[in-house]
C-alpha cells in the first residue's frame, strides 16, 4: 500500500475514475473518512440463475432470465479501455455550451465534469454545491454525450457521505448517462493527508509506504486510475512523476499547470506533451477551462466598455 503525505492547510484529494464492473456499488479498502469505490454495471446486477426445486419432481429446474446488457455498457467499456499511457486526456466541461464545444473537437474521446467549475457556473461554490443541485446541473451535459456518442464521467466530490448510493445511481440515470465516476479522499477535520512528502531543505519529493493509505488498494479494488494533485503553490517534476508512475504502474490522472483561477498562466510546470512523454493514463484538467473562459468573458466586456488594452 501506498501512504504520501504532507502537512498542509488544504485537504488532501484523490479522484478515482470507476469503471465498469459487475457489482454497481462497491465500496475500497475502508479507513475512518474513506473512499467508496461505485462501479458502473456493464448489465443489469439483478440478473441471475434462479434454481427452484419442488418436492415432486427429484431434479431441480433452472430459469435463467434473458440477459439485457445495460445500454451504457459499450460506452462504458470503451471509456476504461482509453485508460492507457497513450493518454487519455480531458478538458473539462461544466455546462451544455462548455460541453458542446469541446464534443465538438476532432481530438475529444470522451467528456468530464468538474464539480468546482459547475458549481460556479451554477451560481453557488463547490463547497456549497449539494447532491440535489449537482444532479439538476448535469442532464444538459449527459444530453450532449449522448448527441454525441461520447462516455461521460463525472465529478461526483467525495460521494456526499451517506448519500454515496444515491448520488451513483442518480448519476447513472438515463438523463445524464455517466460511465465513470470521480470520487475524492481526504481526511475530514484532519487536513494534512497529501499525496507528495517534501524531503530536505529542497523540498525533494518522494513516495512513502505505510499502514494508513491505500492508494494501490483502491486501484486493486478497481478503481482505473488515481487522480493526484500537488500541493497548493507548489509544482510537480518530471522526477516525481516518474515516482508516481513507476509507484502505480502508470495508473494516474495527472493535470498539466495552465491557468490559475484568475485565469492567467502559471510559470513553469509540466505540460500536456510532459505527461504525455512521462506515461500517464489520464490528464484532465479541473476547473481551468472555466477560469479560462471567465477571464475571456471579462477582457471581452472590458472590450465593449472601452477598456481596448
Amino acid at each position: 500500500m501506498s501512504r504520501v503525505a504532507i502537512r498542509t492547510l488544504k485537504p488532501f484529494r484523490a479522484c478515482f475514475s470507476l469503471s465498469p464492473s459487475t457489482n454497481p456499488l462497491r465500496t475500497a479498502p475502508a479507513q475512518k473518512h474513506d473512499i467508496n469505490s461505485a462501479r458502473l454495471p456493464p448489465n443489469h446486477h439483478h440478473h441471475s440463475l434462479h434454481h427452484k426445486t419442488s418436492p415432486s419432481s427429484p431434479h431441480p429446474t433452472t430459469t435463467q432470465p434473458s440477459k439485457m446488457p445495460h445500454p451504457l455498457a459499450p460506452l462504458a467499456t470503451t471509456f476504461k479501455s482509453l485508460h492507457a499511457p497513450g493518454p487519455l486526456l480531458l478538458p473539462n466541461v461544466y455546462d451544455a455550451t462548455s460541453a458542446r464545444l469541446i464534443a465538438s473537437l476532432p481530438a475529444t474521446k470522451a467528456l468530464a465534469t468538474a464539480s468546482y467549475a459547475l458549481a460556479l457556473a451554477g451560481g453557488t461554490t463547490d463547497a456549497e454545491l449539494t447532491l440535489d443541485q449537482h444532479l439538476l446541473l448535469l442532464p444538459p451535459i449527459g444530453a450532449v454525450a449522448r448527441s454525441a456518442g461520447l462516455p461521460l464521467t463525472v465529478d461526483l466530490q467525495d460521494g456526499y457521505g451517506e448519500r454515496l448510493e444515491e448520488a451513483v445511481r442518480g448519476v447513472l440515470a438515463e438523463e445524464i448517462g455517466a460511465v465513470g465516476i470521480n470520487l475524492e479522499d481526504s481526511t475530514g477535520g484532519t487536513w494534512w493527508t497529501w499525496v507528495l512528502r517534501p524531503r530536505g531543505s529542497r523540498g525533494c519529493w518522494r513516495l512513502q509506504r505505510g499502514r494508513g493509505w491505500k492508494t494501490l488498494s483502491y486501484l486493486e479494488a478497481g478503481a482505473t486510475t488515481v487522480y493526484i494533485l500537488a500541493p497548493p503553490g507548489q509544482l510537480m517534476g518530471e522526477g516525481h512523476v516518474r515516482k508516481i508512475v513507476a509507484e502505480l504502474g502508470g495508473r494516474v490522472n495527472l493535470a498539466p499547470r495552465w491557468v490559475k483561477p484568475d485565469g492567467s498562466k502559471f510559470e513553469g510546470g509540466l505540460t500536456s506533451r510532459d505527461l504525455v512523454k512521462l506515461g500517464v493514463a489520464r490528464i484532465s484538467v479541473g476547473p481551468s477551462l472555466y477560469f479560462a473562459a471567465a477571464k475571456a468573458l471579462k477582457d471581452a466586456a472590458g472590450f465593449v466598455f472601452g477598456e481596448e488594452d
